[in-house]
């Protein structure tokens, strides 16, 4: 079992973005400790999207902060990925949320 999730991950590409640079160091650390090497990361919607559309088809997982003042936020980055790239896995991350945003950001996938 952990030959196959170090095997995985050692393939995966991930694209992290959010504005607070100790959650960046902590993300790309985890990701460092699982053995995913090729990462990208961003400091705001608008630069995580343009990482985006550059390494489109090499992302595997897009992981980003829900609520990032100013500018976009995770939600309208996850729609802005969908129209692109439906499969890609996208994990939103937040210390505060609501029923109704849980299920806005289900909904588009």
């Amino acid at each position: 079992m952990q030959e196959r999730l170090q095997a995985i991950c050692s393939t995966m590409r991930v694209l992290t973005i959010d504005e607070d640079l100790e959650v960046v160091n902590l993300v790309s650390a985890v990701l460092k400790d699982l053995k995913i090497l090729t990462t990208w990361t961003a400091s705001d919607g608008n630069g995580g999207l343009d990482i985006f559309h550059q390494v489109r088809n090499q992302v595997d997982l897009i992981i980003c902060d829900w609520m990032m003042p100013p500018g976009m936020n995770g939600l309208e980055i996850l729609r802005e990925v969908r129209e692109v790239n439906s499969s890609v896995l996208f994990v939103l991350v937040s210390a505060k949320i609501t029923p109704k945003a849980v299920m806005l950001a289900k909904n588009l996938g």
